[in-house]
């Protein structure tokens, strides 16, 4: 399979694939690393790439596909997330000059279930500034870019979570809303 096409594989065909050991979680992570490092400079979708905690993640999924062992329904899946929920160990910034250096020594829920679900986290989206808009322009890492045509935007302040699917540098990205945060970037 070709890695565009790869790329942008359903989350439902993906998984059982990788279950059924048809695709290797560390190829398909390998291939998201690439077109992130390739493709993301215009899109500034991605505040944190965990490029090698996805590798690690990625190989022990292999190791579990191998021995006959299900991690769950993501199992091997890499996923992005929104730049809001806390993740330990890894820089969690609301997009914020006051939070870019913080390190959670916690997991937020969402994170807890998808590591118990098999996902693989392949980094953290950009966002517009603490959830708190709606264009994804205001973001202390930057502006987000609409993948179809760079001049626009993404709209909400999941715009990264938005952008990184569409462009194919994520299977699945965890976003939030409050105010149209999901709804905009998905219109």
């Amino acid at each position: 399979m070709a890695d565009e096409d790869l790329a942008f594989l359903p989350i439902s065909e993906l998984a059982p694939r990788i279950a059924r050991g048809e695709l290797c979680p560390v190829a398909v992570t390998e291939v998201l690393l690439a077109r992130i490092a390739d493709r993301d400079g215009t899109l500034n979708s991605y505040i944190t790439v965990t490029a090698e905690p996805a590798r690690a993640a990625a190989h022990a999924a292999a190791e579990a596909v191998r021995g006959g062992h299900s991690l769950g329904p993501l199992h091997g899946v890499p996923i992005a997330l929104k730049d809001l929920f806390a993740t330990r160990g890894v820089r969690t910034t609301s997009a914020c000059a006051a939070f870019a250096d913080w390190i959670p020594d916690h997991d937020a829920t969402v994170i807890e279930r998808l590591a118990r679900a098999g996902a693989v986290l392949i980094g953290k989206n950009n966002m517009h500034e603490a959830a708190a808009g709606s264009s994804g322009l205001v973001s202390h890492f930057g502006p987000m870019r609409n993948p179809w045509d760079p001049a626009f935007v993404t709209g909400g302040s999941s715009g990264g979570s938005a952008a990184a699917v569409a462009a194919g540098l994520a299977y699945g990205a965890v976003g939030s809303d409050t105010a149209m945060s999901i709804r905009h970037p998905a219109a």
